[in-house]
């Protein structure tokens, strides 16, 4: 029945682990084998003494316990039958909408999978995305890091994004997003949480970006990177930060020294990670990260 449930709920996010309390490893590694059980399996070799079974104070056997997204226990199920029914309960009530033709033309343009990968997030990641707009990123973060996971969409237009941000949560079931109405020099982010944050053709507008990147450092995780991809100016390139950032775009050569002086490791910089001359279209990438130590 597991298999079942895993099967029908994984591309929706369901994580399941098994924990083991045998005492013998070769006995536990012969039924492993024989299970061929798509998830992890964790053996403690201790019995009913394990951590795991003082931890979830797991008295009966097999013992299923549901966590939600939050990381709470939200059921505790001993028989079976009732597994689906809870599961059901979890999960979104449907999969995310497939993105239509103009969607994944979008997605190539942008360089949607490069993007993903830079910003080193999965199943259960946490990541904001900042400048959210109409929510394009923040439904495809939440599909990447699935209702284990969780997605902080952030913009300061209250008038606009937020209402348009909300309703794209409430359509398509994003459980894992939480929209949040940011102030000018702070993303209302909580502390030491992220994984990952992400500014697409936001960077530019920020302002005052001093305090903004140090609220961003503070809400990463050691590690956790953030991702910036911006417009690359052309005639202004060589002028100061505001004449460029007037016209919506902002030179890489501007940007990197200010996240180093934030105190940011600079992991990577791509000055032509979207180069499309036809439609006038240039787009440099900044990979950083709050350092692990």
């Amino acid at each position: 029945m597991l298999k079942e449930l895993y099967a029908k709920f994984h591309d929706r996010g369901l994580v399941i682990v098994s924990i083991s309390i045998d005492d013998e490893r070769e006995k536990f590694e012969s039924v492993a084998t024989k299970a061929a059980l798509p998830w992890a399996q964790v053996f403690e070799g201790r019995g009913t003494k394990g951590e795991f079974v003082k931890l979830f104070n797991a008295r009966a056997i097999p013992v299923s316990f549901l966590i939600d997204a939050e990381g709470r226990i939200a059921a505790r199920i001993v028989a079976a039958a009732q597994l689906s029914d809870q599961i059901s309960k979890l999960m979104p009530a449907q999969a995310p909408a497939s993105p239509s033709a103009e969607e994944e033309k979008r997605e190539q343009a942008i360089k949607l999978p490069e993007i993903l990968e830079a910003l080193a997030i999965s199943i259960g990641s946490q990541v904001a995305d900042i400048g959210a707009g109409g929510g394009f990123f923040t439904s495809r973060l939440a599909k990447k890091v699935a209702p284990a996971g969780r997605v902080f969409a952030v913009d300061i237009d209250d008038k606009y994004a937020i209402p348009k941000l909300k309703e794209l949560v409430e359509k398509q079931s994003l459980t894992n997003v939480s929209v949040i109405l940011s102030q000018p020099a702070d993303p209302k982010l909580p502390m030491g949480s992220l994984d990952a944050a992400l500014f697409v053709n936001a960077y530019h507008e920020v302002e005052p970006y001093r305090e903004m990147l140090s609220h961003i450092m503070q809400s990463l995780k050691p590690g956790g990177r953030m991702v910036v991809v911006d417009n690359m100016p052309q005639k202004t390139r060589s002028r100061p930060r505001s004449d460029q950032t007037k016209n919506h775009v902002l030179a890489p050569e501007v940007a990197e020294p200010e996240l180093i002086a934030a105190g940011f490791e600079i992991v990577a910089r791509r000055d032509d990670f979207v180069d499309r001359p036809d439609e006038e279209d240039a787009k440099w990438m900044i990979v950083c990260r709050r350092p692990i130590k």
